[in-house]
């Protein structure tokens, strides 16, 4: 997420450093790929797509007052279960406005059978049984995670807490053998919360809390991951026990990608520290491994990550968006979704400024190169944000079928698209609830959507239309 400009965040200095560079990079970037253009209309391919899709909302499209409306605005959805965390702080802690749900992952540890009580079930010979059961954790912006059982989604209950009072929490989650493993993000926006031990110099403020979620209802400290320029958000490599960090918050100041090596888990070694364009905001591997995708600001870098270790970039590529945010590659390999969180539109810099749908999402040919885009999407919301809250694309995840993505769209809420024709996407469905501002969507095993809502905390939804692909990611 790009810094919101709210008491206490930013100053205005780095704040100002931030517009500046923005509008540069993005005046440069329209500049540079606008030079190709033979037609005489002095516009991008991704330029005109989104005018068209803009002008197509303009016959239709949902209002954006509707978000604040006090009924449930659903299509293709059904809410099953809503928890808030304002209010539900283990040490009764109040939350700020809008700062409750941000990230969401999910696991699925051997845990024991517990009774009523809580008390472990015991079998014939005495040993207490066990079972596999799903868990989401879900981030918030400053108190740590919450973690809840979701095996029965529509019975979805609350655990607990990893209390943890640091800013962003962006989540991801590993399994090293037996143990279950939990990072917890920290963009130098305050102290680290994972007790006592520290990996790296203990100078550096920012990085990620480590935490072993092994047993779900007790999850343990491990030790403070200090990594230079902190961790905007963390991502793993799906065939090793390799990290990237993405360390871009601030344009033009972090521009680098640590690589960690967890082959010893409790005591894990940066390999490379490769330096970029722009700073790596989201990084995104494909399915088998082989290539990760990392959207720096102004640009979308493709690494070679056979040795994950070790990364070799492969390309750079412009793309016309005020704040690359997202790089998501569809199963398959063939399409990259990037995503613009609009930082103008999306009223990131001055409250009462955001007007809906705000930034996009380019889809991307990934069989050229450079990769040729296909199409621009915008959520089916239009007009003024109702108060100080964002209106932009932001983060999702794709269904193992690749043909549908899901996303959060800040006070849009839910956003479903069908990408089957990747040249011609269309919106088929959303779920937006009173309050809302949806940070995170995700599909996980199954017809349920899981949210991390920074106005409401988690939300669980059915979704009622078309089947989706079901296999989960891994």
């Amino acid at each position: 997420m790009t810094p919101r400009l709210r008491s206490g965040r930013r100053s205005p200095a780095p704040l100002a450093l931030l517009l500046v560079c923005s509008v540069l990079a993005t005046g440069a970037i329209a500049t540079t790929l606008a030079a190709d253009n033979r037609d005489g209309s002095a516009t991008t391919p991704v330029e005109k797509y989104r005018a068209q899709a803009l002008e197509r909302l303009m016959t239709g499209g949902v209002s954006a007052a509707r978000a604040a409306d006090e009924q449930p605005d659903l299509e293709n959805f059904e809410h099953v279960f809503h928890y808030a965390f304002e209010g539900n702080d283990e040490e009764g802690r109040r939350f700020s406005a809008h700062d409750q749900g941000t990230d969401i992952e999910f696991f699925t540890p051997t845990v024991q059978v517990r009774d009523d009580a809580g008390k472990p079930v015991l079998g014939a010979d005495g040993q207490p049984l066990t079972e596999e059961r799903d868990y989401a954790v879900v981030g918030s912006y400053d108190r740590g995670a919450f973690v809840f059982d979701i095996t029965e989604p529509e019975k979805t209950r609350y655990v607990t807490q990893i209390v943890c009072r640091q800013k962003q929490n962006d989540i991801q989650i590993k399994q090293f053998g037996e143990r279950w493993v939990v990072m917890l993000a920290n963009d130098e926006s305050g102290a680290l919360c994972a007790g006592p031990k520290n990996v790296g110099p203990t100078t550096l403020r920012g990085g990620a809390a480590v935490f072993d979620v092994t047993d779900p209802r007790e999850p343990e400290p491990m030790y403070n991951l200090r990594v230079r320029g902190g961790v905007h958000n963390w991502t793993w490599h799906p065939t090793a026990p390799v990290g990237w960090v993405s360390t871009g918050d601030l344009p033009g100041v972090v521009n680098h990608i640590p690589v960690y090596d967890f082959t010893d888990v409790d005591n894990p070694v940066m390999t490379a520290d490769p330096a970029t364009e722009g700073g790596p905001h989201d990084i995104t591997f494909s399915t088998d491994g082989k290539f990760g995708y990392v959207a720096s600001e102004n640009n979308v870098r493709t690494y070679d990550a056979t040795d994950p270790a070790k990364p070799v970039l492969l390309s750079r590529g412009l793309t016309l968006a005020s704040y690359v945010h997202g790089t998501d590659p569809t199963p398959d390999g063939k399409t990259l979704l990037v995503t613009d969180e609009s930082l103008v539109l999306g009223g990131f810099f001055a409250s009462q400024t955001a007007v809906c749908p705000g930034g996009g999402i380019t889809l991307f040919d990934t069989s050229t190169t450079p990769m040729r885009p296909l199409s621009y999407l915008l959520a089916d919301i239009r007009g003024q944000s109702p108060d100080h809250r964002a209106c932009t694309a932001h983060v999702g995840r794709f269904t193992p079928d690749s043909k549908h993505y899901v996303t959060g769209w800040y006070i849009g809420g839910v956003r479903v698209f069908d990408i089957s024709n990747p040249s011609a996407p269309t919106e088929v469905g959303h779920a937006m609830m009173p309050g809302t501002e949806v940070w995170s969507a995700k599909f996980h095993k199954g017809q349920y959507v899981y949210t991390g809502d920074l106005g409401r905390g988690f939300d669980v939804y059915r979704w009622t239309g078309p089947e989706l692909g079901t296999t989960p990611l891994g």
